[in-house]
C-alpha cells in the first residue's frame, strides 16, 4: 500500500485556485513527479513515500499557496518554473 502525505491549507478558499480549472495544476503536478496528487477537503494529498517527492511536493504547493494569497492565479507555466528552480537548486 502506497503511503500518503498531505498538506492542509489553512484557507480553504483558495483551494481551487491552487488546484486550477479542473484540477489542471494538479494535474502537472502529478506528471512532473510521477505520483498521484489529489484532494480530501481542505487537504492536497500526494501518493508517494519517496521523500524526494514529498520535498519537491511540499515545495511546489507552498510557492503555488504564497502566490496565491499574493492575488496571483497560478497556471501551469508557473508550476513549471518553480519545479525548474528546485530541480536547479538541487543540482548545485
Amino acid at each position: 500500500m502506497e503511503d500518503k502525505f498531505s498538506i492542509v491549507l489553512e484557507d480553504r478558499s483558495i483551494l481551487s485556485d491552487i488546484c486550477g480549472s479542473n484540477d489542471s495544476n494538479l494535474k502537472l503536478i502529478e506528471e512532473l513527479l510521477d505520483t498521484e496528487v489529489y484532494t480530501n477537503g481542505n487537504e492536497i494529498l500526494l501518493s508517494s513515500s519517496d521523500q524526494g517527492k514529498i520535498d519537491n511536493f511540499s515545495k511546489i504547493i507552498e510557492k503555488i499557496e504564497d502566490y496565491t494569497k499574493r492575488g496571483g492565479i497560478p497556471g501551469k507555466d508557473l508550476i513549471k518554473c518553480i519545479y525548474s528552480g528546485i530541480s536547479l537548486d538541487k543540482n548545485r
